[in-house]
């Protein structure tokens, strides 16, 4: 688990994993406390395991550049989990490496994640607790692949970009839980 604790500076290195993981609540990345900036790319390559874990316990971890996967036909997850919050901005989206190579997303606990930015992730995204903001048009991902859907089974859903945001994907949705806008 590589943990982030109130850096003075950003990380401006891209960071690669190579470690699986079968629980979606074993981070691979950990912002224990403060507000932490990862300018470099994010990439997962290890086989097995259901995907890249996020987590911040507390503060917010700011993530500015490419997060993806390498693994073509095999669709991975990106969770963003715990209480603290998540920012994905400025040039940082989260998508694949290839059309071959579905991703989706996965928000749960009671944390914010903001999406600031136009992503290629193409199997969906589900908020499961916490805030998803929703601060770029294209912040949904694609729906190029089958099940491209944004599902709510709880949380909240905003904007706090400070204008207005018409998503330009036509996701489908799935409204499954109770949710507040």
């Amino acid at each position: 688990v590589l943990e982030l604790a109130g850096l003075n500076d950003p990380l401006t290195r891209g960071i690669t994993l190579s470690s699986s993981r079968s629980s979606p609540y074993n981070p691979h990345i950990l912002n224990v406390s403060g507000d932490n900036t990862i300018n470099g790319s994010i990439t997962l390559i290890a086989a097995g395991g259901s995907g890249l874990i996020l987590g911040s316990d507390a503060g917010k971890l700011t993530l500015t550049g490419t997060i993806r996967h390498s693994f073509n036909n095999a669709l991975k997850t990106y969770f963003f989990r715990g209480s603290g919050d998540f920012e994905v901005s400025g040039t940082g989206t989260i998508g694949q490496s290839s059309a071959a190579a579905p991703s989706n997303v996965d928000k749960d606990g009671s944390g914010t994640l903001t999406l600031g930015s136009a992503n290629s992730f193409s199997a969906g995204l589900i908020l499961r607790a916490g805030a998803l903001n929703i601060n770029h048009e294209a912040a949904l991902g694609s729906t190029a692949a089958p099940g491209g859907i944004f599902t709510i089974l709880g949380g909240a859903i905003d904007n706090t970009s400070g204008g207005d945001i018409t998503v330009v994907n036509n996701n489908p949705q799935k409204w499954d839980g109770d949710f507040t806008f």
